[in-house]
């Protein structure tokens, strides 16, 4: 697939970032990529039940209110994008939703998305974002990494918006750093051997 056709699908998938509250600084696709990886991710947070809800503010009379998403799924749909983008920057290709075959499937999960602070304090509004993710065979489901890899983001700003702002960049650098891994690399693009099971 050429870099020109794999812009124009990221630039399809990158709008708005997440939304107008998730934003993060969009990364250029690599001039060529490699496989096509099916990513999915799983909002696995039990802090709240209501999966919209993403932190607390400030509100009337400073009394701590939630900052609510407008839907259920877009955390989960933000690291999706976030992924889909650190992959194609990192030279590897993803598989657009209509697409029936893959080099690997990712399956990534949300754990932490939060965000607080205090009132009146300069730069004490701290984001949290922790997310595990994945890879295994799209066709067996044999596991091609050993371990869960793992991101994990913490950033302080003026208010929470930010916070995350900076947080979802700090994530998006760290899903590049582990597509960039040999390793991770070749599971991705079926390049590697699926792990061996673990004695018993």
């Amino acid at each position: 697939m050429t870099s020109r056709k794999w812009t124009v699908v990221t630039l399809a998938l990158m709008v708005g970032c997440g939304g107008k509250y998730l934003t993060w600084k969009a990364k250029a696709p690599a001039p060529t990529v490699t496989g096509k990886v099916a990513i999915n991710v799983t909002d696995a947070r039990t802090k709240e039940k209501d999966h919209r809800v993403v932190g607390l503010k400030p509100g009337y009379m400073n009394i701590p209110m939630a900052i609510r998403l407008e839907k259920d799924n877009d955390v989960a749909d933000a690291v999706k994008e976030l992924f889909t983008q650190a992959a194609l920057a990192s030279g590897i290709g993803v598989a657009l939703p209509t697409d029936t075959a893959s080099t690997a499937k990712i399956a990534g999960t949300v754990q932490d998305f939060w965000c607080q602070g205090v009132p009146f304090v300069p730069f004490s509004f701290t984001a949290s974002i922790k997310t595990t993710f994945t890879i295994s065979d799209p066709g067996t489901g044999a596991v091609r990494s050993n371990a869960d890899k793992m991101i994990f983001a913490s950033e302080t700003s003026t208010d929470c918006q930010a916070a995350f702002s900076k947080a979802l960049n700090t994530a998006l650098t760290g899903a590049m750093q582990h597509f960039g891994q040999a390793d991770v690399k070749g599971a991705l693009t079926g390049a590697a051997p699926a792990a061996a099971p673990a004695a018993n």
